[in-house]
């Protein structure tokens, strides 16, 4: 039986109970990935360090806890660990299907996976930003005391410091500034989002194509690959079921 064939075993009621509440594509999902991966067995190694790994994080330090787990769970041991492998066969299959492409895929990622340490202040009166820059760039004071004794923002926690961020995740204004200037470079004043701000990139970290990257690559391209079957089968349902 295909993934249509099942879903549509379903009751109807049942369909739009899971479309509705927002649970019928990550069923499908799950249905597509485990017909992809049914040939899929992880090593014997794999499966009993997943487990440990499983049982110390949820606390079950013997079998008797094991037991009361999976019995609040409705699973049986053997369910768990199909489970528990989901994440190998994941990551065997990104690799197998996707690996090919993942150099590619990296390349046109590369802007938003590059990630900076820069140190902020942020005023809201023009003229303090100004005077904390003139005192930072004629080295009259240090940028920490400054951030203390005059930042408002969240920034004064961690002494002003702010990352590794990706560049991806800062606004547009700040993530040109940042692009565009040398390390250790104090920049003059700002105004981002009703602020006035003050920055000195710290650090900048160029993401790098090596095993780990060419993994989190494939599983990107994988999990775009799954998002677009899952809304065709669904769409396809939707249309059967009229």
């Amino acid at each position: 039986m295909n993934n249509d064939e099942q879903l549509l075993s379903i009751e109807p009621k049942t369909r739009n109970l899971l479309r509705r509440t927002g649970y019928l594509k990550p069923l499908v999902q799950f249905m597509i990935f485990e017909q992809v991966t049914k040939d899929l067995e992880p090593p014997n190694e794999i499966k009993e360090k997943g487990l440990n790994d499983f049982c110390n994080s949820k606390g079950l330090i013997n079998k008797r806890k094991l037991m009361i787990y999976l019995e609040e769970q409705h699973l049986n041991y053997d369910e768990l660990l199909e489970k528990i492998s989901i994440p190998f066969k994941k990551q065997y299959y990104s690799l197998e299907k996707f690996g090919s492409k993942a150099e590619s895929h990296f390349l046109k990622r590369k802007d938003n996976l590059d990630k900076v340490t820069y140190s902020l202040i942020r005023v809201k009166n023009q003229d303090v930003a100004y005077d904390l820059y003139l005192r930072l760039e004629e080295k009259k004071s240090d940028f920490i005391s400054l951030v203390h004794q005059y930042s408002e923002g969240p920034e004064k926690n961690t002494n002003g410091r702010i990352g590794p961020i990706s560049l991806s995740n800062t606004s547009p204004a700040l993530k040109e500034l940042l692009e565009n200037h040398r390390l250790g470079e104090v920049l003059e004043p700002v105004s981002i989002d009703n602020w006035w701000v003050v920055i000195r990139l710290e650090e900048r970290i160029d993401a790098v194509f090596n095993d780990a990257m060419k993994m989190l690559m494939a599983c990107e391209l994988f999990e775009d690959w799954l998002q677009n079957e899952s809304n065709k089968v669904i769409k396809s349902l939707l249309i059967k079921q009229g």
